[in-house]
C-alpha cells in the first residue's frame, strides 16, 4: 500500500518514520491545552454603553468592577484575574472557597438607588474590597462596567472612589460606536 509517496513494507533507505513526528505533536497538543487559562465567565451580565474610544480592555493585573442595572438589582460584583491577589485580598473577609472562585464577589446590592444610605453603604463595602485588592497589588488595573441603566450619580461614587484608592490607571469600559 503507497501512503505519502512511500512504501510501508520492503522500505528502503528512502522509508520515513511518522510515529515520532505524531508523538511530539501529541505531547504539544496536550501542553498546550494543559496551559491554557480561559477567561472566567462572568455571572453579572451588562449593556455597556458606547463609546468612540479605542483603548482595549487590560489583559493582565486587572480588577473589574461590575455594576448591574439599578433599575433592576444594582448588583456590585468584583472579579480579579490573579488568584494570589483574589485570596489576600478577599479571603479573610469572604472564605478562601470564594476567593479562588473566578465567579467574582458580589461586594453589594442597591435595590433602591435613590436611598442615599443604601449607596454609601455599598460604596464603603466596594472601598473596603478595593483597598484590599490594593495592598495586596498595587500595580493592577481598576476597569469599570457598568450597565447603561445604572444612574450617574451611582457610576460618579464608584468612580470617585477608585480614584481615593490611589489605583495607577483606572479605566471604563465601552462599546464602540459603529
Amino acid at each position: 500500500m503507497n501512503f505519502f509517496g512511500f512504501f510501508m513494507h520492503g522500505g528502503g533507505d528512502d522509508v520515513i518514520d511518522l510515529a515520532p513526528l505524531v508523538d511530539i505533536a501529541f505531547l504539544l497538543l496536550t501542553f498546550f491545552m494543559m496551559t491554557t487559562t480561559f477567561a472566567p465567565q462572568e455571572v453579572l451580565k451588562v449593556e455597556t454603553p458606547k463609546s468612540s474610544s479605542s483603548l482595549l480592555e487590560p489583559v493582565k493585573q486587572y480588577i473589574t468592577v461590575t455594576v448591574g442595572d439599578s433599575t433592576k438589582e444594582g448588583q456590585i460584583r468584583v472579579y480579579m484575574d490573579e488568584v494570589n491577589t483574589r485570596i489576600a485580598a478577599l479571603s479573610e473577609k469572604y472564605g478562601e472557597a470564594k476567593a479562588r472562585s473566578t465567579e467574582g464577589i458580589e461586594v453589594a446590592r442597591i435595590p433602591n438607588p435613590n436611598d442615599s444610605i443604601e449607596v454609601n453603604k455599598a460604596i464603603a463595602e466596594l472601598r473596603d474590597v478595593l483597598m484590599r485588592a490594593r495592598l495586596a497589588d498595587a500595580k493592577q488595573t481598576v476597569v469599570l462596567k457598568a450597565d447603561k441603566q445604572v444612574k450617574f450619580s451611582i457610576i460618579y461614587k464608584i468612580m470617585t472612589t477608585m480614584k481615593s484608592v490611589n489605583f495607577e490607571q483606572v479605566q471604563m469600559v465601552t462599546t464602540m460606536e459603529r
